[in-house]
Order: structure tokens, then sequence, then C-alpha cells
């Protein structure tokens, strides 16, 4: 992982469970698209730190639509708290991650767009 995401990792105070990463993600997991990965991970962590939320998991995985004939990595957290904890969290990640967003390049922006979702669930 790269420094960013240490750094991430380093400040939460309750270490954040490993990313449960499912086979077919892992093998896209190269280049760019790792990347975005590391990004979004800094992101979901470091807000997690600061909006006091704890983190129960992260998992990765692939989803496949047949009818628009397209796939994506959906990036789920599930995070410890009622719903309205989880709403605030995913409003909070969603304006970091459209910011972040807004710095990438056009190649590395298109493919957060199309190819990744976050989800945010509560338990």
């Amino acid at each position: 992982m790269t420094n960013r995401v240490n750094e991430a990792r380093a400040t939460y105070t309750a270490a954040p469970p490993r990313p449960v990463i499912e086979a077919p993600v892992r093998r896209l997991l190269r280049g760019h698209m790792q990347e975005l990965y590391e990004g979004l991970t800094a992101i979901v962590v470091t807000n997690a730190f600061s909006s006091g939320i704890s983190i129960k998991q992260i998992r990765l995985y692939l989803y496949r639509d047949p009818e628009e004939n397209t796939r994506e990595i959906v990036y789920e957290i599930t995070v410890l708290g009622n719903p309205a904890q989880a709403f605030a969290y995913w409003d909070t990640i969603g304006l970091h991650i459209d910011k972040w967003r807004d710095g990438l390049s056009s190649d590395l922006k298109g493919k957060l767009v199309t190819q990744w979702s976050v989800r945010v669930r509560w338990d």
C-alpha cells in the first residue's frame, strides 16, 4: 500500500479491518485501478476516524450487470452504528470522493466513475 493509505491507517485509533477483496477484484487491482483503490481507502479510513465512525468491514466485490453488459468494482463499507450515522458518513465521504475525483486525470476520473461504486451499510 502507498504511504497515503498507511498514514490514514496510522491515524485511525482502532485499526480498521483489512479489506476483504474477492478474487475477481484482486486480479483487476493493477496500475490505475490499484491507485484508485488506495485513494478510496485513504478517504474511507481518514473520514471514519474524523467522524468517529467504526468500520466493521470493508469488502470489494465485482458486480456484473448482464442487461447493460457492464461490470464495476463495489467498495462496500459496513459501519457500526445506526442508519443516521451511516448516512452522515456516506455524505462526508461522498464530498471527499468528489473533491478527490476532481483532481484526477481524465483517464482516472473516467475509470472511477464508470468502473467503481461505493456503498455504505450499517450494522
